[in-house]
């Protein structure tokens, strides 16, 4: 049998770090794109509110790496 040798705490920040880059990924091609279609005030309207809830999730998962680097080092 294989067993896994990261702990679930490290596989936790990695899949949270995956999704929050495809996230990002995926709201700057929606961005582009209002733009490009022509949406531009509603696309700068929405950016606004959007970039709050990223500044959140950044800070959360730059605390989660910071607990997931002491935790892996004291193991």
């Amino acid at each position: 049998m294989i067993r896994n040798k990261y702990s679930r705490l490290f596989q936790f920040t990695c899949r949270f770090i995956k999704y929050f880059f495809l996230v990002l990924i995926g709201f700057s091609m929606t961005f582009v794109l209002a733009i490009g279609v022509g949406y531009f005030e509603i696309a700068i309207q929405l950016f606004t509110f959007i970039f709050a809830g990223i500044r959140l999730m950044a800070i959360i998962m730059l605390c989660l790496i910071a607990i997931t680097m002491i935790a892996e080092s004291l193991r």
